[in-house]
C-alpha cells in the first residue's frame, strides 16, 4: 500500500513497470520493490491485465518470471464474488469477459477443480 503522492515520485523517476486503475482503486509494480523481492525470495504477482503481465516481463532478463495463470469459469467467478461481498460484481464480471487468455503461461489452472493448497503445490513444483 502507498500514497497517490508516493506513485507520482515513482513514475516520475521512472520507477513503474506497470500501473493500473480499475475498481476504484491504483494498482502499481515498481521496480525497486520488485527488484528486492526478487533477491529475498520468489514473489509472487497478481495481475490482471495481459498487458501488465508482458511488461513485467520485458523489464527483466529472459526467464526470470514463470507465467501462471488461475482461471475460474464465469458461474464460479460470481459466485466468489458473491461470497466475498463485493459491490461491484457486474463490472468485474465485464472485465472478466473482456479479459483473453494468457497466451504465454507456462501452466494454467482451473481452481474450480482444484483446492487452494492444491494450486499452491503445483505452482511452487513449477518454479523449484
Amino acid at each position: 500500500m502507498t500514497t497517490h503522492e508516493h506513485l507520482i515520485i515513482l513514475r516520475d523517476a521512472g520507477s513503474l513497470i506497470w500501473i493500473n486503475e480499475r475498481y476504484g482503486a491504483t494498482y502499481a509494480v515498481d521496480r525497486e520493490s520488485l527488484d528486492r523481492d526478487l533477491s529475498e525470495s520468489i514473489p509472487v504477482l497478481h495481475l490482471g491485465q495481459p498487458e501488465g503481465i508482458k511488461a513485467i516481463i520485458d523489464s527483466y532478463a529472459p526467464g526470470t518470471w514463470r507465467v501462471v495463470e488461475l482461471w475460474a469459469d464465469l458461474l464460479a467467478t460470481e459466485v466468489r464474488l458473491r461470497q466475498r461481498g463485493t459491490s461491484d460484481i457486474a463490472e468485474r464480471l465485464e472485465v472478466w469477459s473482456q479479459t483473453p487468455p494468457l497466451v504465454n503461461a507456462s501452466l494454467r489452472i482451473d481452481t474450480t477443480q482444484h483446492s487452494p493448497h492444491t494450486v499452491a503445490a503445483r505452482i511452487q513444483a513449477s518454479v523449484l
